[in-house]
């Protein structure tokens, strides 16, 4: 066992540490697509990763108990960890909730906020081949409406021009 826990512990926690930090940053600003389940999955074989490299180095991380910075970044952690629990109301990622209100307003709400009217918005989803929308649906309903990727949706609604070459690529 001590054989197993000296060649992969620190290895896998390594490996994994940068995966869920990549996976974690992109989910953040909305880039993962599919990587929830996968960084949720992963995340618990980390977890474990962590408590085998955590019993390989039980000296050390015995050790640093006995610094009182140890206990200043484990507090710092936990209060970082109650401030991002707190419901929504009450707190959080001020910038996540205006997203999430956002994909949930209907477009004729929406449109105002983009300098555009609702026509234009609906013009830009029908040009990349979303036609059915209506102002009264919000980006997340649509996207489900019409199993479309939501970052694709919202691309097509804001106009990104990211948006526009990624649609000239795929029609040459």
């Amino acid at each position: 066992m001590n054989q197993l826990l000296q060649r992969y512990a620190t290895i896998s926690t390594a490996a994994l540490f940068c995966f869920m930090g990549l996976s974690g940053v992109l989910m953040f600003v909305e880039l993962g697509g599919s990587l929830r389940e996968a960084h949720e999955w992963l995340g618990l074989v980390f977890v474990a990763s962590v408590a085998l490299h955590v019993l390989r180095n039980k000296a050390a991380f015995l050790k640093l108990l006995t610094f009182k910075r140890t206990y200043v970044a484990l507090a710092a952690v936990f209060l970082a960890a109650a401030f991002m629990l707190e419901g929504e109301e009450g707190g959080g990622n001020p910038m996540r909730q205006l997203a999430q209100q956002s994909s949930q307003a209907p477009i004729s709400a929406l449109a105002p906020v983009l300098g555009v009217t609702a026509d234009e918005v609906l013009a830009r989803l029908a040009t990349g081949g979303i036609s059915s929308a209506t102002a009264s649906q919000s980006l997340q309903e649509i996207s489900k409406a019409q199993n479309t990727e939501f970052m694709r949706v919202v691309a097509l609604a804001v106009g990104s021009p990211a948006q526009s070459s990624d649609e000239d690529e795929k029609e040459d």
